[in-house]
């Protein structure tokens, strides 16, 4: 564990904040050949991929799937398992020339034009989520997937349905996305709509196949878990990390051409890579707060359209600066994440003395500054929960709302586990989900019921808030 009061002090290097070293904006020359060497455009298309598996899964309904329950869940998973060449003709499957869903708008809110149409035109062949997920490409850190009660699963036996594919018992984050994706198959099959009762307000009745009665939305589970079981993970467990080997994240080699002919080093490209799955544009310090929460774009090199790998962003950058706006102390979480970034990015560049040292800081700064996003995201959702179990019984309430953002809370809570210098600890980390069990209490539940959970979630939020020594206004106000 490293100690974050002293990385707090040490945001950029004194060499990096000044005079030629002075920098906004995350590009960089190769040393061999003069062009560009900052290349991630895998991990920028993984962000497409999750932001479009979700907006799929949201716009579903139950019973409406023309097709099995198997070629349902193959459309699910042809996001999970991306292939260009997929030959599968099921209705919803994506390849390489479907056309994403991503779009853009520019800092005045309106469309722009993205540069390509279709998947192949971002990457070609392209990368897919699931060998990536943790567990599959990198270590766990407690061997199984831990904060979801894995014996039963909405019905099913989900240790039947586990791939476990290293034969070692454990369920993993891709069993439990697997799992999700096939209740969401039955339901797109053999769904129907479900009435919610309100108190004595009217039933809310919804027929959304990412929607279940006992208060799941998958697609915002999905999602989430994604976010922490992917992104987070690769940047923390594997690219910048320090011990898995003298060739892997922080200890790779930063003398020659990576594979022989490529204009970056091994090291430059991990960086590069750890960085594209924070999700943050080129010049993401050149845009507002607003700006970035709101998803707007800028179009850099002027050529009147958006790449999305690069002048777009993505994933868990624009929670940060969702949370810097919400907050009443300023974190700045959005500057330290990308500042910690370029100044590291310089130092692998120009190689001073003893720069590998202060990359690890930086490198620390950086995944510090991103995991209090996701808890300061979380604690945000919990609030959110808390609000929704409030106005039940009212005409505010409403159930979709409700499953949304304890989907969400649940979903983000679940990546403290993958990352090997997380200030949550494991006995934390149980106590906190075992607060938010797998479920949402909902008010058919009762008000006892509902009262405990209330005050549940708030023992949760009281936890985090310890772990990550955040501010209590910040806490409340998230």
């Amino acid at each position: 564990m490293f100690n974050k009061a002293f990385v707090a002090t040490l945001l950029v290097p004194a060499f990096l904040a000044t005079g030629a070293y002075a920098k906004d904006t995350y590009e960089f020359e190769s040393r061999f050949d003069g062009q560009s060497s900052v290349g991630y455009d895998g991990q920028a298309f993984r962000q497409v991929l999750i932001n479009d598996m979700k907006s799929y899964m949201s716009s579903l309904k139950s019973g409406a799937y023309e097709g099995t329950i198997e070629e349902a869940y193959l459309s699910l998973d042809s996001y999970y398992s991306y292939f260009w060449d997929n030959q599968n003709q099921n209705p919803g499957v994506i390849y390489g020339y479907a056309q994403f869903g991503v779009t853009a708008r520019d800092l005045n809110g309106y469309r722009m034009d993205t540069k390509g149409l279709y998947y192949a035109d971002l990457q070609d062949p392209g990368k897919q989520l699931r060998n990536k997920t943790a567990g599959n490409d990198n270590p766990l850190r407690r061997l199984g997937l831990k904060g979801w009660n894995l014996n039963k699963f909405y019905g099913q036996d989900l240790k039947a349905m586990e791939s476990d594919k290293a034969g070692d018992g454990f369920v993993e984050p891709e069993d439990l996305v697997d799992a999700w994706m096939r209740v969401m198959a039955n339901n797109l099959v053999d769904g129907d709509s479900f009435t919610i009762s309100n108190g004595d307000q009217p039933a809310q009745t919804y027929n959304n196949a990412n929607l279940t009665p006992n208060g799941w939305d998958l697609s915002q589970l999905t999602q989430k878990l994604l976010h922490g079981a992917v992104s987070y993970s690769q940047a923390a467990r594997d690219y910048m990390s320090t011990d898995l080997g003298s060739s892997k994240g922080l200890n790779a080699d930063n003398e020659n051409q990576y594979k022989g002919s490529r204009n970056y080093t091994a090291l430059e490209h991990h960086w590069d890579e750890g960085f594209g799955y924070f999700g943050a544009a080129r010049d993401y310090l050149r845009y507002s707060k607003s700006q970035i929460k709101s998803g707007r774009s800028i179009d850099t090199n002027g050529d009147g359209q958006i790449d999305l790998l690069s002048e777009k962003n993505q994933g868990i950058s624009r929670n940060s600066a969702k949370r810097d706006l919400d907050s009443i102390v300023d974190n700045d979480l959005t500057g330290r994440v990308m500042k910690a970034f370029i100044a590291g990015r310089q130092l692998i560049q120009d190689k001073p003395e003893g720069y590998r040292e202060q990359l690890k800081v930086q490198s620390q700064i950086a995944l510090d500054a991103w995991e209090k996003t996701i808890a300061a995201t979380v604690i945000h959702y919990i609030n959110d929960t808390v609000k929704d179990m409030d106005a039940y019984g009212t005409s505010a309430y409403s159930f979709s709302n409700h499953a949304k953002h304890w989907g969400e809370m649940k979903g983000y809570a679940l990546a403290f586990q993958f990352s090997p210098i997380s200030s949550v600890d494991d006995q934390t980390f149980d106590l906190v989900h075992t607060l938010m069990a797998d479920q949402p209490v909902l008010g058919s539940a009762g008000p006892a019921a509902m009262a405990q959970y209330r005050k549940d979630l708030l023992q949760a939020r009281e936890l985090l808030k310890d772990a990550f020594n955040f501010n209590v206004e910040n806490v409340r106000n998230w």
